[in-house]
């Protein structure tokens, strides 16, 4: 895109906006696409970290409640 517009330009000595013209819209083109790729798989992506941080936090709240009362079981007088 831009590289043919460069190419373009370097072809003649003055600038026209049909010579660039094609070459910035392949540009634009193709930005609009990797945007339309990136954008949904960033929202995508930062979804799937916050539903796991989520569950590393109800993990590991589960790991302390458990060992609190496997402590508790092992003390004479514990809870059964």
């Amino acid at each position: 895109g831009v590289m043919h517009a460069f190419h373009a330009l370097g072809q003649v000595q003055t600038a026209a906006l049909a010579l660039v013209g094609p070459g910035i819209a392949e540009a634009l083109v193709a930005t609009a696409l990797g945007l339309a790729v990136a954008v949904p798989a960033n929202v995508a992506f930062n979804a799937a970290t916050s539903l796991l941080d989520g569950l590393e936090a109800d993990q590991e709240a589960f790991e302390k409640a458990l060992a609190l009362r496997l402590e508790a079981v092992g003390r004479p007088g514990g809870e059964a």
